[in-house]
């Protein structure tokens, strides 16, 4: 399985243990790491965005949608759904999973394929206005183009979008993985995040919240154990009906059974607290 990492600037040490957690956790990985640094990780690919950029990025790039923006984070963020296909077509490769580069794996591919609809784009969901890159697989690599494409296609003309789902301001790629998902759900599968009695297999993903729960936020103190109603899962946490934990594996323990999690999005950046077994 082909596991891309993309990222824009100085690579945080956090990210060389988030790539240890996939080498750790899954034997038959290919780990990428794209970015626009020349970075020699080993036992990676190491590339650069400038040897990949498609004539599609070229053009989203050329829109310079946040041109206002101080912060370029939200460039980056953007940019990487399209550096993703870039990285595919590069290759030739016909699947891969992602994920933001503060993310632990605890599950390996073979371990998750029955979660994954091979048509569709796999992909977590933390609210009803934002999908979220903690997790997500495509091996319909036709299909997470179109994707881009509908993305490109907004991002052209993106004021009635604005106006529609965020207050006429501006969207960002999350807003915007969400909108073609709720204007084209065939293209999309939303993995489960939230315990599921019928869940034989008893695996979820985090998108965001229960890492979050665990570990706290980046540079805020006493954000652990916090929990925010906005996401799915937060408003689930806060029925007050299971617990989130970690002893050795994170899991959440729910109707007297524990669910595995298949990822910890670790937001804090302390991954290394987080280790998976035979790490």
């Amino acid at each position: 399985m082909n596991y891309i990492y993309i990222y824009s600037g100085k690579l945080p040490s956090y990210a060389k243990v988030s790539i240890n957690s996939v080498e750790s956790t899954d034997p038959e990985a290919n780990i990428v790491l794209c970015s626009d640094e020349g970075n020699h990780l080993p036992n990676v690919k190491n590339i650069t965005f400038e040897n990949i950029e498609s004539e599609l990025t070229k053009k989203v790039k050329e829109i310079n949608y946040f041109r206002d923006e101080t912060n370029p984070l939200w460039t980056t963020s953007l940019l990487r759904i399209f550096y993703l296909l870039d990285v595919v077509k590069f290759f030739g490769y016909d699947n891969f999973i992602h994920f933001d580069v503060d993310v632990m794996i605890y599950k390996s591919y073979n371990q998750l394929k029955n979660y994954f609809d091979c048509e569709k784009f796999n992909i977590t969901s933390i609210t009803e206005l934002d999908l979220i890159f903690s997790y997500s697989f495509t091996k319909n690599i036709e299909n997470y183009q179109l994707i881009c494409e509908k993305i490109y296609e907004i991002l052209k003309n993106p004021e009635k979008y604005e106006k529609k789902f965020n207050d006429s301001k501006k969207l960002n790629e999350m807003m915007l993985l969400n909108i073609v998902y709720m204007e084209n759900r065939e293209l999309f599968n939303i993995l489960p995040s939230i315990p599921n009695i019928n869940n034989k297999n008893k695996i979820l993903f985090d998108s965001g919240t229960y890492g979050q729960y665990l570990s706290g936020a980046s540079k805020t103190l006493l954000s652990k154990n916090i929990i925010h109603e906005d996401s799915f899962v937060g408003r689930f946490l806060l029925k007050g009906s299971a617990s989130v934990k970690f002893k050795k594996r994170p899991f959440v323990r729910f109707n007297k059974e524990n669910f595995e999690l298949a990822n910890l999005h670790i937001h804090s950046k302390n991954l290394d607290k987080y280790l998976p077994k035979g790490f």
